[in-house]
């Protein structure tokens, strides 16, 4: 008899006298008996459990936690407003909801907004101390001291080595004090984050893309090496442009500018790169099961898979792919179809004749050029780089970014387009159904990345296969950004949730923010790599 062997079911045949147990030895029904009792006792001990996790926000020390449609009852109870897109987000909107209204208004909650809100790491600035202003009389110097500074000549006492006025410091050596009220950047230095040791004074603790470091502000008054990000402290002109957006508006007294670490995607660095889909099962980073009529392929670890082969199927068994980036083509013919989801593709090609059943069926996909000649594809949540070469298409929340699409035949049965970015040439079908369907024509703008290249580093939008590849920039017109059914993105991350985050955070700090002061938000690519110490050549 073949048991399962629950817990309970054990621990009841473990209380029982040896005798009992000897005499069972060969038959093992009694064992049965009891662990059918087990099975019960499991069940009911799971659900008391489930039920007293329930009533936290938070996973409980046995890693259980309360279900995800609990929360907004357990968010009226402390007056919260759950607005992240994520489930670990919301818990933390609840969780966090009394101690963040105690001290709404710091730098403190402003970035712990960030962190629980939109689940990425985040730096912020406030607009008044990146404003120019003019120095006045009634201003003492603020001591280096008290900057967290290493010790200046101006705060040392004759006694100690230091000079007995300040008027006999030079000046350029005077110009350096941290405590001097100027916009004027200082030619001899550059400006920039380095890590130091953890808690040394003036330094603050942020969780980069490679691990967490502790890291404080080099010479706030030189030349910034990175204008426009975190590691900018540099004074500007009051910028009275409103409201503020990603390109103006940020330095102003009523502003406060957050920092955020832009996404990756599907796209990381470091993939596991396997020459084969074979190779990729016996490495184990790939699961694979076959049967008749089907074939599958499971991304089986955390880390991207990338395979370089160029595919092809016509066994006439369905594919699925899950998680699996291929860096070649893949060719889709005979009765044979594809499933690809949370993947990518460099070419896809489907020789499949007839388009009333799908040959391929795409979500939260990236694919670089598609040759579909007449056959049916389904699209959800696919981004579609570069050349389209489509017959008939079901395509929701899709980005076509190129113009370059072609149409290969004509007629019925029709296809439909909703909630997608599309070219103009797709706009004109004749043959599609794209009427009242919030298709928008704008341009996406994808996030410059930092890039190495054989011949050094270029920033740029990734390009296929290139981790940062489809994330789009929060410059992207509104109608692309929250463009789709649920006023999410449109394209191969929008169950990423990133830019919906974004508006979700700015939407939350209106709650928890001065009257007056207003949050813009931008990504800021710096956020991906640690400052170097000063010994690596900051």
């Amino acid at each position: 008899m073949s048991l399962r062997h629950h817990p309970s079911g054990k621990e009841l045949y473990r209380l029982l006298p040896e005798e009992h147990r000897y005499r069972d030895r060969e038959s093992g029904d009694l064992q049965a008996y009891l662990d059918g009792f087990g099975h019960l006792f499991d069940l009911l001990a799971n659900t008391l459990r489930q039920r007293y996790a329930d009533a936290f926000p938070e996973p409980l020390d046995d890693k259980n936690a309360a279900q995800d449609w609990i929360l907004p009852y357990l968010a009226d109870l402390v007056a919260a407003r759950l607005l992240s897109p994520y489930a670990d987000g919301r818990r933390a909107e609840v969780a966090n909801a009394i101690s963040w209204r105690q001290r709404k208004g710091t730098l403190t909650v402003v970035e712990q907004l960030a962190e629980a809100i939109a689940l990425k790491e985040a730096e912020s600035q406030e607009g008044w101390q990146r404003v120019a202003v003019t120095p006045r009389m009634d201003a003492p110097l603020v001591p280096a001291s008290a900057l967290g500074d290493e010790t200046h000549p101006l705060d040392l006492a004759p006694e100690e080595g230091g000079p007995d006025s300040v008027f006999d410091i030079e000046p350029l050596v005077a110009a350096d004090h941290p405590g001097l009220n100027t916009a004027t950047l200082d030619l001899r230095q550059i400006s920039r984050a380095v890590a130091v040791a953890p808690g040394a004074a003036g330094s603050q603790r942020t969780s980069f893309f490679t691990g967490e470091f502790w890291w404080r502000q080099l010479n706030p008054r030189g030349v910034p090496c990175f204008p426009g990000s975190y590691e900018d402290a540099s004074k500007r002109t009051v910028d009275v442009r409103t409201p503020p957006t990603w390109k103006h508006g940020h330095f102003h007294p009523k502003r406060l500018i957050l920092f955020l670490a832009p996404p990756y995607g599907l796209f990381q660095p470091d993939p596991l790169v396997f020459a084969t889909i074979a190779d990729a099962v016996d490495a184990e980073a790939v699961a694979r099961t076959e049967d008749d009529f089907d074939v599958a392929l499971i991304r089986a670890s955390d880390q991207a898979v990338v395979i370089e082969q160029d595919v092809t199927i016509n066994d006439g068994k369905r594919h699925r792919y899950d998680g699996i980036l291929f860096d070649g083509g893949i060719t889709v013919a005979g009765a044979s179809s594809l499933e690809l989801s949370n993947g990518a593709v460099r070419d896809l090609v489907v020789t499949v004749v007839g388009n009333e059943t799908p040959a391929a069926t795409l979500k939260s996909a990236i694919v670089d050029t598609i040759d579909a000649g007449t056959a049916l594809i389904q699209m959800e949540y696919v981004t579609v780089l570069d050349k389209a070469a489509l017959g008939r298409i079901q395509a929701s929340e899709a980005v076509f970014a190129s113009d370059q699409v072609e149409l290969v035949g004509a007629g019925e049965p029709r296809s439909c387009i909703r909630y997608s970015r599309v070219p103009d040439v797709i706009a004109d079908w004749d043959h599609a159904d794209l009427t009242q369907h919030a298709n928008t024509t704008d341009q996406p703008i994808f996030y410059p990345f930092l890039i190495k290249t054989n011949g050094g580093f270029e920033t740029r939008p990734a390009r296929f296969g290139e981790p940062g590849c489809a994330v789009l920039h929060l410059a992207t017109p509104s109608s692309i950004l929250a463009g789709g059914e649920d006023d999410g993105e449109m394209g191969a991350l929008h169950e990423h949730k990133a830019s919906a985050a974004v508006r979700a955070l700015l939407t939350k700090l209106e709650d928890y923010l001065p009257i007056g002061l207003e949050a813009v938000a931008l990504y800021d690519r710096r956020l991906l790599q640690a400052p170097p110490t000063l010994g690596d050549g900051a």
